[in-house]
């Protein structure tokens, strides 16, 4: 038994941190052996060749002094490559968490079992609590559920990536770890891009009616200003719920297109309120929407496989190597899908 081996089996349970670090997104916590590989400079390729020395010895398969066979077979081990991609999807989740905050802050979360398509029934509970004299029976409440409702699923996005021998050998750490972070922006953007152009299709809710109408009173028609965003917040207030009470909804999110931006956060600044100016320019020009929180009134929602590490939609993998890749494969992929939930909470505004 090799002297390395608990050195290196911490090593590749640091990786993740180790590469965080490197590339700039370290974590809240990261392992201590991470951060004593990033004072000593420790290089990826020395970890594949220790991890293949150790092997080798574990095994009674030693490689000897031989540090090219062991970086070679470090290279393909499945131990390093898992251990290399978990890194990597560590990194690929803090790129797409930055590029997504934005989207994510005023989307529900909605976890999926599998890939299969779900339906999503528009449900009415009639919110009126009416009296109740003393000692007197509670009265049946009435949901109402509009059969035939939406339906939605995941829809998978990726690519294979190959992390070369030479990449490793020169240890580029910051160029793998940019490369994947990419990747990560790109999910991010991919999913926002998905967000926003629903909210613009103006899709049919279960009751077949559209999300933002007139008749809903939640479509302000004027340019954003100090006018129209009151009567986009008194419209809010006066929404009608199911039983015809005013939903009494707080605006939490003011989105708007490129082209109002600057002025939809000058615009908040000066009135002094607590509501979240978001950019998007997947949004036609002059086009704004104002949101309630979705943990009161949820509008969209966004599809996670369930089984995900913390509702992230990418996930890397190592892919089967074969003799004609000289490094270590990788499958990266986003599991994504949006799907409307209702419109109370929701103003549109703009031409």
């Amino acid at each position: 038994m090799s002297n390395k081996t608990p050195w290196i089996n911490d090593a590749l349970d640091a990786l993740p941190d180790w590469i965080a670090i490197r590339a700039g997104l370290a974590p809240k916590r990261p392992h201590p052996v991470a951060e004593r590989m990033a004072r000593e400079d420790v290089k990826l390729r020395d970890l594949a060749e220790d991890y293949a020395l150790v092997q080798g010895l574990e095994q009674n398969r030693p490689l000897g002094d031989d540090r090219r066979k062991a970086l070679a077979a470090g290279l393909k081990s499945n131990a390093f490559g898992f251990a290399l991609g978990k890194a990597i999807a560590t990194v690929t989740g803090l790129r797409y968490d930055q590029q997504a905050a934005e989207h994510r802050a005023f989307t529900a979360p909605v976890p999926m079992k599998n890939f299969l398509p779900a339906e999503f029934p528009h449900a009415d509970v009639l919110d009126d609590l009416p009296r109740t004299p003393e000692g007197a029976e509670f009265k049946q409440g009435d949901v109402v559920t509009v059969s035939g409702g939406l339906h939605a699923q995941l829809h998978t996005y990726g690519r294979k990536i190959l992390v070369s021998r030479e990449a490793i050998i020169n240890d580029d750490v910051d160029l793998v770890a940019s490369v994947f972070g990419n990747l990560g922006a790109a999910t991010g953007r991919t999913e926002g891009k998905l967000v926003y152009s629903m909210l613009e299709d103006n899709p049919d809710l279960g009751d077949g009616e559209p999300m933002f109408h007139a008749a809903h009173n939640n479509v302000v028609g004027d340019p954003l200003d100090a006018s129209s965003l009151g009567a986009a917040m008194a419209a809010m207030r006066n929404q009608p719920t199911p039983s015809k009470n005013k939903s009494n909804l707080r605006p939490a999110f003011l989105i708007v297109a490129p082209d109002l931006e600057y002025a939809a956060l000058k615009l908040i600044h000066d009135i002094g309120a607590d509501i979240q100016v978001i950019g998007a320019p997947w949004l036609a020009s002059g086009r704004w929407y104002l949101l309630a929180s979705p943990a009161v009134a949820p509008v969209v929602g966004r599809l996670f496989l369930e089984s995900s590490e913390g509702q992230r939609p990418t996930d890397v993998s190592p892919a089967r190597n074969d003799t004609t890749m000289d490094g270590t494969p990788f499958t990266v992929r986003a599991d994504i899908g949006v799907v409307p939930m209702g419109r109370l909470g929701a103003i549109r505004g703009g031409a």
